[in-house]
């Protein structure tokens, strides 16, 4: 198998360092449940507040004790992770950069109006739809990254 080229080196680093962050995240975010972490489950609250508004009721429920970061974020960085990694082994052809703009506009259109609507009262949201808005927005959002990496 021939030496990958810098530029391919550069791409593969940015991929993983793309797909090992969310990844990093969701396991922080699991540590309460397991007894054995509970030593580095305050410093995983604390730097996760950075990123998740952390509300044990919108949160999955693993051994009965709540994820630190909420569904619609579990959602995000699920979908996220897997899009990049699957990027590894799928071949795409992106159709137009500027389409899938447009599809990251729509879906995070999609979850204000949810946080909108329950915020003013119109419907009250579940963990699942929280959970699938989520997963549209991060599903999008690692297709527009691979696509800006296959535009360069």
């Amino acid at each position: 198998m021939p030496p990958l080229s810098h530029h391919k080196k550069e791409e593969v680093k940015w991929v993983v360092l793309l797909a090992v962050l969310p990844i990093i995240i969701l396991l922080a975010a699991i540590s309460s449940a397991i007894p054995e972490l509970q030593f580095i489950v305050p410093f995983n609250k604390l730097w996760l507040q950075q990123i998740c508004h952390t509300q044990a009721d919108r949160a999955f429920q693993i051994n009965n004790e709540p994820m630190i970061i909420c569904t619609r974020c579990t959602g995000i960085y699920l979908a996220f992770a897997t899009g990049i990694i699957s990027s590894f082994f799928i071949s795409l052809k992106i159709a137009s950069y500027r389409m899938l703009k447009i599809i990251l506009g729509i879906t995070f259109v999609i979850i204000l109006v949810d946080v909108s609507g329950n915020f003013f009262l119109f419907w009250e949201n579940t963990n699942l739809t929280r959970f699938l808005t989520g997963i549209l927005f991060g599903a999008s959002l690692s297709l527009f990254f691979i696509a800006k990496k296959i535009k360069t």
